[in-house]
């Protein structure tokens, strides 16, 4: 890997740690947490710190896996009971980094959180080059099975590029027969999803999700349609993206998912739905980026 490209990953990598510690206090030094003040927490930090947001900063309470990010603080509080799953994403210019932690919110859940944080040290030191993606993904839903939880067979980690959260390859949760060859310099998000023994270990739609992306990039004719995707292209490029990213005095969050409605209604712009746990069993989740190096994976989000 180029020298430059892996300094800044790296430099990306320890401002994503940070953002992860600081939710982490935020959630835990509080009796009530607001999820939109907490993901503010998170991408302000990242923004301060002279990077910007991969994606929104998403937060899964329970038997929601992925794809969720508060739009308003009336979207809601964590809960008392449960687990929450705090999923970050970095980038400076294109190079970006992403991961994530599960946070106990009772006792029960800590079992858990352990045993996805465990899974996931596993895979990581298993990665080398020449291994196939399918072997971590056997290892994986074997480490899962050993401490009597199951892995969630329909999400997977994901190769990282220039720009470019999922750049073709993955590494699944679950054995795949079939699978692409790890090879040195490519960059992956890591991340097992685990679940209850008694859960069918997959994960659904919802509902519409909060969180936007560019589909079709062809600016519209209307002019104002056409200002709205030229700051979202600008900011984002082809990454996801928040409506709340874009309001401001000249446009009130209702406008702003009213001008995203249309772009949407001609493919301009796509959201991905909330994922959930099919049977809406608790999901765990925990993730890091790494770097296939010739001797094995480097962590670049510890």
């Amino acid at each position: 890997m180029d020298e430059d490209r892996l300094e800044t990953l790296l430099r990306a990598g320890k401002i994503n740690a940070e953002a992860l510690r600081r939710a982490e206090t935020f959630i835990r030094s509080r009796k009530k947490v607001n999820l939109l003040e907490l993901c503010d927490v998170v991408e302000e930090f990242i923004i301060e710190s002279g990077a910007f947001p991969a994606f929104p900063c998403n937060i899964g309470i329970n038997e929601v896996a992925a794809h969720f990010s508060p739009l308003r603080k009336e979207d809601g509080d964590l809960p008392r009971e449960g687990v929450v799953k705090v999923d970050v994403g970095v980038r400076i210019d294109g190079h970006i980094v992403d991961s994530a932690i599960s946070l106990p919110l009772s006792h029960p859940f800590r079992e858990m959180v352990e045993a996805a944080r465990s899974v996931l040290a596993g895979a990581i030191n298993a990665i080398y080059p020449g291994k196939r993606t399918g072997k971590i993904g056997e290892l994986i839903e074997r480490a899962a099975s050993l401490r009597n939880y199951r892995p969630i067979s329909n999400l997977s980690g994901h190769m990282i590029g220039e720009y470019s959260l999922h750049a073709g390859k993955s590494i699944p949760n679950v054995k795949r027969l079939v699978s692409p060859m790890i090879e040195v310099g490519e960059v992956y998000a890591v991340e097992p999803f685990i679940t209850l023994p008694r859960a069918q270990g997959r994960v659904i739609d919802r509902r519409d999700g909060t969180i936007f992306r560019i589909g079709r990039f062809k600016k519209p004719k209307d002019k104002k349609l056409g200002r709205l995707y030229d700051r979202i292209l600008r900011r984002c490029r082809g990454l996801p993206f928040s409506p709340r990213w874009f309001v401001d005095s000249e446009m009130a969050l209702p406008e702003v998912l009213g001008d995203l409605e249309q772009l949407q209604s001609v493919g301009i712009v796509r959201s991905y739905p909330m994922l959930v746990e099919k049977t809406g069993m608790p999901v765990a989740q925990y993730e890091h980026t790494v770097v296939v190096e010739e001797e094995g994976a480097r962590v670049l989000t510890g």
